[in-house]
């Protein structure tokens, strides 16, 4: 990891509380005015009646079908702040200012100059599908916020290797774990940042204090899980965070399972299927036990083995899906307002236009804007935000999944913005002559379309 050159022009106090409080007064004025009426939905209101079931029974009867990540923060805001939707609402906007504050700290860890550091803050600030995620009670929310903060913890640990940046790093990594048990795919790199660290020293004495420091980190990512392991083998499920993973997998991969829109047996009633599918389907997955759970991943591995070659399809279908645009809070609205098509439209245009457009400021970053950026952390960043889509890529994805990634991608963002419009005129017309900026914003442009065409064939 590359030290900058020299201590960065930091924003001031006045940047920092103008930011916080814009960011939380657009969510705010969103979320309990135009929104305010909207009760939860789908899987926010799985997590926020878990939560008031946890706090019921603590930790409760059996083993948790959801990862408790969610639920835990969620209990935890009914406890200081009362039960109503209201307080879990705060909760979540508390969580999304929060993640734009540790994306611009992110920026200033990888860049020194000022003016990028708070274009990446304006950037989170006012990014609409974070504002609109912030109405309902998603585990992406607290996920995000994690994410965001395991970076901003292993990118000041490798900088200053202060144990307590490590320790940070892994009891972020834990808790992240809990809420998406995706985020185990951290563990490789968290380790493998270590190691390269171990490598790069020569010292005995530094290599002791790097090897305790790494000790601390994979404690602290241990704490948080072991519990939740413990009371799910306790009730029979195994060692495991959640029982939906194997359920996960396996709709992910058998002979029903679509091509690309691969989360469909997840989304839609089984009788869609109709008797054969359903008797199929529905046969194999109950989560409630062990046995029954390996049956689940055992037939989805026979199922892989057996057509190999439309699993790669599947796979690279569901890496594209990962990338497609945001449009779960946009349908949602509609739906619970009763909104026609061009009410949809103009949703859309906020929500899964401002993806788009933040997504071509990130390729423009990536593209011409590295200069004042610090490379190894550039490539840390990215290399976060791919991992984070690996294990989607076995099961399903889609337009949802990457919000949890988008403070990692920010501060590419920033770099584009503060260079194209406070600093440089050219920069847009050296950016649409770049050859890699115009094919990577091409295929990104056209994973949109498909996107939006399995959407709207598909839509529930």
């Amino acid at each position: 990891m590359e030290a900058k050159s020299q201590a960065p022009r930091r924003p001031g106090r006045g940047y920092w509380f103008s930011l916080l409080a814009i960011a939380a007064f657009v969510r705010a004025l969103i979320v309990f005015i135009p929104l305010g009426t909207m009760p939860l939905v789908s899987d926010a209101f799985d997590y926020f009646d878990q939560a008031r079931r946890l706090l019921a029974d603590f930790p409760g009867d059996r083993a948790y079908f959801w990862p408790p990540g969610t639920p835990f923060f969620l209990a935890l805001i009914r406890v200081l702040f009362g039960p109503s939707v209201a307080a879990a609402r705060l909760g979540m906007i508390a969580l999304s200012v929060a993640t734009v504050a540790l994306a611009a700290l992110i920026a200033d860890r990888v860049s020194s100059e000022r003016r990028v550091v708070e274009s990446t803050g304006w950037l989170g600030a006012l990014y609409p599908p974070a504002i609109l995620m912030s109405s309902q009670t998603y585990s992406q929310n607290l996920a995000a916020f994690l994410v965001a903060l395991l970076a901003w913890a292993l990118l000041s640990a490798l900088a200053t290797r202060r144990l307590v940046w490590w320790a940070l790093s892994g009891i972020a990594l834990g808790l992240g774990c809990l809420t998406r048990p995706s985020m185990l795919a951290y563990v490789p790199i968290l380790i493998g940042a270590l190691i390269a660290l171990l490598v790069r020293t020569r010292r005995a004495e530094a290599r002791s204090v790097t090897m305790r420091n790494g000790l601390v980190a994979l404690v602290g990512c241990v704490l948080p899980v072991l519990p939740v392991m413990i009371h799910n083998a306790h009730h029979r499920a195994g060692w495991t965070i959640a029982t939906n993973n194997e359920r996960n997998f396996f709709l992910g991969n058998n002979r029903y399972t679509p091509l690309y829109k691969t989360s469909q047996l997840a989304e839609r009633p089984l009788e869609d299927l109709g008797p054969e599918g359903l008797a199929y389907v529905s046969g194999m997955t109950n989560e409630n036990d062990v046995a029954a759970r390996r049956a689940m991943t055992a037939e989805a591995v026979r199922h892989i083995r057996r057509d190999p070659l439309r699993t790669l399809l599947r796979t690279i279908n569901r890496a594209r899906a990962f990338w497609g645009f945001d449009y779960l809070l946009s349908r949602r609205i509609q739906i619970h307002y009763h909104l026609g098509t061009m009410g949809l439209i103009g949703l859309l245009i906020a929500e899964a236009g401002g993806y788009v457009a933040l997504l071509l400021l990130v390729l423009a970053g990536l593209s011409k804007g590295w200069n004042g950026f610090a490379i190894g952390g550039g490539k840390l960043l990215a290399l976060l935000a791919f991992t984070y889509m690996l294990p989607y890529t076995i099961a399903f994805s889609g337009g949802t999944y990457h919000f949890p990634v988008v403070g990692l991608l920010l501060p590419f963002a920033g770099v584009a913005l503060d260079r194209g419009i406070r600093r440089d005129t050219a920069f847009w017309a050296r950016t649409m002559e770049s050859r890699a900026f115009r094919t990577a914003a091409a295929v990104f442009l056209l994973i949109q379309l498909e996107s939006a065409y399995f959407t709207f064939a598909h839509r529930a």
